[in-house]
């Protein structure tokens, strides 16, 4: 839907659930999303709003080194995680993810999901990876879900990196507002 947004504050190292906004440019209206939502999935497509963000909270899952692979001609790590405990399963709607690394860019070009019953659920592929500005950036992302077939392809553009931002501009008011710089 043109025009909604999205802002996420991801609190590193702090004992507090991240913050999620959701802009609605139909109802002119601002949802925040409570950490029992993150698991939702985000209007309508195959990807939630846990997937959005797409880095995960390190210290909600426990941890393990699969093997290694190689795809393509490069090296990977399959590293796999599991949340730590039902809450986390529940708001997150996992019980498993899977990531492929690729070794010489450290970056995930694969990551499997099992829902909370343990069943295989999606995967998502990261597509036409290229270096902007020193870092490694997938400008498209398919999520593919295995139990219904359905499929959902990001497409990303106009990626800049380290523009000098101000905290100000990451606010509900900027949400509702839309970012209108450079």
């Amino acid at each position: 839907v043109r025009d909604t947004a999205l802002l996420t504050w991801d609190y590193d190292g702090v004992a507090k659930e991240d913050d999620q906004w959701l802009y609605l440019p139909a109802l002119k209206k601002v949802r925040r999303i409570s950490a029992s939502d993150r698991g939702d999935y985000f209007m309508g497509t195959d990807f939630t709003f846990e997937d959005i963000k797409q880095v995960p909270e390190l210290e909600d899952y426990n941890w393990s080194l699969i093997g290694s692979e190689t795809v393509d001609g490069h090296g990977m790590w399959v590293v796999e995680g599991e949340p730590k405990n039902d809450d986390l399963k529940k708001n997150l709607g996992y019980s498993k993810t899977r990531y492929t690394i690729r070794k010489d860019i450290h970056m995930y070009v694969r990551v499997d999901f099992w829902d909370r019953k343990g069943h295989e659920l999606k995967h998502l592929v990261s597509e036409e990876i290229k270096q902007i500005d020193g870092i490694w950036t997938a400008m498209r992302g398919t999520m593919t879900n295995k139990q219904s077939g359905h499929r959902t392809e990001l497409e990303f553009s106009d990626h800049r990196y380290n523009t000098g931002l101000s905290d100000s501009t990451f606010s509900e008011r900027m949400l509702k507002r839309g970012y209108r710089g450079e």
